[in-house]
């Protein structure tokens, strides 16, 4: 074909004769049919050769896509198994919790939120700040880990540093609770790791993955479509009791009002045994979730 291609545009591939010698001598019939015969016959082979090399491309490239597609496969298994591990290894095969979205869009709230609250018996008024927010991830008892955001609120009481305290409150799985307060200007530290209440909502007890709270433990009495502080009315609130008693001796009896939309909007803090009695109510806040 090569050669073909290459040849006197003016000869042609049958007859070697040109125009005016064809008109002068004629042609030889015979001779050309066996031209025709051997030209059909090298065409012939040819395309036999073609599609011989077309085949063994094809072999060729399915041979290297099914290596390829065995090569993927390889990479995508030794990719989960790696992913397994890994997870394994983190939590050690022990169930793992997530926090519920639905408590977290409510209660996440980042630093640059503030409330500002009025102690009804004393008059005087108290901010809450939080500082900073915190993911983290825990094992409990090595049976379960979970995950969590810490809180950590600073008070700061009346205006000036004075009783400035620190709270600790922790989101996990779906409940909120203190893990622990601090008292700068006494230095005590008061822990508590209790929950003081589930979301959404839910009148009665706590009941979380380790079974019921002790008897001591928060309860929701009641869950208010609207509730008033302070003249303004606030949506979904829950009432919670914290009450805790021994030996008929009362330690504490504490009222929390929690909004779905702001938090604390009221708390009532009745502790004979450490001599504290206040009831904040809100009054005016910022929330940045």
């Amino acid at each position: 074909m090569s050669e073909i291609a290459t040849e006197d545009r003016r000869a042609y591939l049958v007859c070697d004769k040109r125009i005016d010698e064809v008109v002068k001598d004629g042609i030889d019939i015979a001779e050309i049919d066996r031209k025709l015969l051997k030209k059909i016959e090298e065409l012939t082979l040819y395309m036999i050769q073609q599609q011989k090399e077309i085949d063994e491309l094809k072999t060729e490239l399915k041979n290297k896509n099914q290596s390829t597609m065995k090569n993927i496969t390889y990479l995508a298994i030794l990719f989960m198994v790696v992913l397994l591990f890994n997870s394994c290894k983190k939590n050690g095969g022990i169930p793992h919790y997530v926090i519920d979205a639905d408590l977290k869009t409510a209660f996440d709230f980042k630093p640059g939120t503030y409330w500002i609250y009025k102690d009804s018996i004393s008059g005087r008024v108290d901010s809450f700040a939080v500082r900073s927010n915190m993911s983290n991830t825990g094992t409990v008892s090595g049976n379960y880990s979970i995950d969590g955001i810490k809180i950590y609120i600073t008070e700061y009481n009346g205006g000036s540093l004075i009783d400035t305290s620190d709270w600790v409150f922790n989101l996990s799985i779906n409940f909120e609770e203190l893990i622990w307060y601090k008292n700068f200007n006494t230095g005590n530290y008061y822990f508590d790791f209790e929950p003081l209440f589930t979301y959404p909502f839910k009148n009665g007890s706590l009941n979380m993955i380790d079974g019921q709270y002790g008897n001591d433990a928060p309860i929701t009495t009641n869950i208010y479509s609207s509730y008033t502080v302070a003249g303004n009315s606030y949506s979904n609130i829950a009432e919670i009791n914290n009450e805790y008693s021994e030996n008929n001796k009362l330690y504490y009896d504490d009222w929390f009002y929690i909004s779905s939309e702001i938090g604390y909007i009221k708390i009532n803090i009745y502790d004979p045994y450490d001599s504290i009695y206040k009831v904040w109510q809100i009054q005016r806040c910022k929330i940045i979730k």
